[in-house]
């Protein structure tokens, strides 16, 4: 899959036809991607994360953070981690030993089940984990754009409005598809934060409905 930024929508995107499959913009590999410089005055600071949504999203990460920025809404994918734990299971080595003891004395047969030796082997198991930032790191908003595909970032100016169905939120945007996400956290606290945000004198031109 080849994947291209969008100097529209902040998305990573595959092409369909030369085009963003999202807003429609032209979609040129030759096209340099904007500076970092300009992405971060783009983006602007973190103002506070709102909380864990869903995107569903083909072949992309569906899980992560929202935050809210000066300029927009950025979606930070959670990050995978492998963990360890132990499992209990059958000593391969003793489980042979009493397989043969039990053919020369076949009364073992029947207290095989019972006495066959347990060991604690090592298993690991891929989670996601939030990725947490502050106000200190906007600054890696940029880069973390640039390098990690599955991160987005939605400009204020292209919300028209935001509307809340339950656990799920509706983000219409001038110029593309509507964004569509799910709540994968506490509901309540994510719409106070919306609340806040949508109070603040520079969200005030986007209408929303709670």
């Amino acid at each position: 899959m080849s994947l291209l930024l969008c100097h529209q929508c902040f998305a990573w995107v595959e092409p369909h036809g030369g085009r963003c499959p999202d807003c429609l913009e032209t979609l040129d590999p030759a096209m340099p991607d904007p500076d970092l410089a300009t992405l971060r005055v783009l983006i602007g600071e973190i103002v506070h994360p709102l909380g864990e949504v869903r995107v569903p999203r083909r072949l992309l990460p569906e899980y992560g953070t929202l935050y809210a920025t000066r300029n927009g809404l950025y979606f930070l994918p959670h990050a995978a981690e492998d963990v360890a734990h132990l499992v209990e299971g059958e000593s391969a080595g003793a489980s042979l030993l009493w397989t043969v003891a039990s053919i020369v004395w076949s009364p073992l047969v029947f207290v095989m089940p019972f006495v066959k030796a347990k060991e604690l082997r090592e298993s690991r198991t891929q989670v996601l984990r939030p990725q947490r930032l502050t106000a200190a790191d906007s600054p890696r908003l940029a880069e973390l754009l640039m390098e990690n595909p599955g991160v987005f970032f939605v400009p204020r100016r292209s919300i028209r409005h935001v509307v809340r169905r339950r656990q799920r939120w509706i983000i219409d945007r001038a110029q593309a598809r509507p964004l569509k996400l799910t709540v994968a956290s506490d509901g309540r606290h994510f719409q106070e934060r919306m609340s806040d945000l949508f109070a603040e004198g520079s969200w005030r031109s986007v209408s929303a409905s709670f």
